[in-house]
């Protein structure tokens, strides 16, 4: 009886081993695929200015706004020194304080939606030749 103890107890940690290697391995080729999918992401493929001209062709202000906003807290700062990316942040900006005079306008707030409207003016004047971009923000929060 003890020769099969042996045996059984040999197998039984061969397949906790073999199972332990494979599980490894499997969470190594999912991590290895998904570092090399990432790269694949439309929104990934560009960066910069780039993708700051796919989401205003497209009229996507909120993910301008989300990419500023992203772009803010990584850099630690809250204007960039790139002369063309400014025109972006100001629509960002925008977009931002005219929601917020909207709310407030909503809420009967007058001294906060007359901040934020002069906040929105200045942040209009900042966007140099993007400033159709105010009119389509302005029609996209008609309904707000």
């Amino acid at each position: 009886m003890k020769n099969t103890d042996r045996v059984s107890s040999g197998g039984g940690r061969i397949a906790t081993i073999f199972l332990v290697i494979s599980s490894i391995l499997l969470v190594v080729l999912i991590f290895i695929f998904f570092l090399i999918m990432k790269d694949y992401a439309p929104a990934n493929r560009i960066s910069g200015a780039d993708r700051f001209e796919y989401y205003l062709r497209d009229k996507q202000y909120r993910d301008i706004h989300n990419y500023v906003a992203r772009n803010r807290a990584v850099e630690g700062k809250m204007d960039t020194d790139d002369a063309e990316l400014s025109k972006y942040y100001a629509i960002a900006d925008y977009y931002e304080y005219s929601i917020s005079e909207k709310a407030a306008l909503k809420a009967g707030d007058m001294s906060a939606a007359e901040k934020y409207g002069t906040k929105a003016e200045d942040a209009a004047g900042k966007m140099g030749d993007l400033n159709y971009a105010k009119d389509d923000i302005d029609k996209i929060l008609e309904d707000f």
